[in-house]
């Protein structure tokens, strides 16, 4: 296994993210061979797909990361399963809870106030029910749930 790093890129003036890049640099420490953005498949590197289970081949490359419902995260040099029978890609993140945890403080510690998908993430990353959440934060839970669907309410907003 190859080092890894989680890099948090940017900021669109007036606003959201421009993009989040979570890099993970491998290094080959036999041929010393270093695997930079781009994709690339590697010698021989099989799985078998999550989705039709299908032998799939194991790439590195760039997808967004969907899974956090959070926009513009890309995964950037990240080894990829991708199946050529039903379309199907799977990152392999290394460390997923580093990577979630550098997300998490990347949402938090942003100059912006959060967005509806910001706050979920948050609320699923600490494991919360709305319920719990909105109590965690002294609000109430259909505030709570405006905020999360980008509804306007008249209250406080999570800054």
């Amino acid at each position: 296994m190859g080092e890894w790093e989680y890099q948090i890129e940017g900021y669109e003036p007036g606003g959201r993210w421009l993009v989040i890049v979570l890099n993970f640099e491998t290094v080959d420490r036999t041929s010393g061979y270093r695997f930079l953005c781009g994709e690339q498949e590697e010698d021989m590197k099989r799985a078998e797909c999550s989705n039709c289970s299908a032998d799939a081949r194991i790439v590195r490359g760039s997808r967004p990361f969907k899974e956090t419902a959070l926009p513009n995260v890309i995964l950037r040099d990240v080894e990829i399963i991708r199946c050529d029978e039903c379309g199907n890609e799977d990152p392999i993140i290394p460390h997923v809870n580093d990577l979630m945890r550098t997300l998490a403080l990347a949402v938090v510690g942003q100059p912006y106030r959060l967005s509806g998908s910001e706050v979920r993430f948050l609320r699923k990353y600490l494991k919360k029910t709305g319920d719990q959440f909105a109590g965690l934060i002294h609000v109430d839970k259909t505030t709570l749930s405006k905020w999360e669907t980008n509804k306007t309410v008249e209250s406080r907003a999570i800054c």
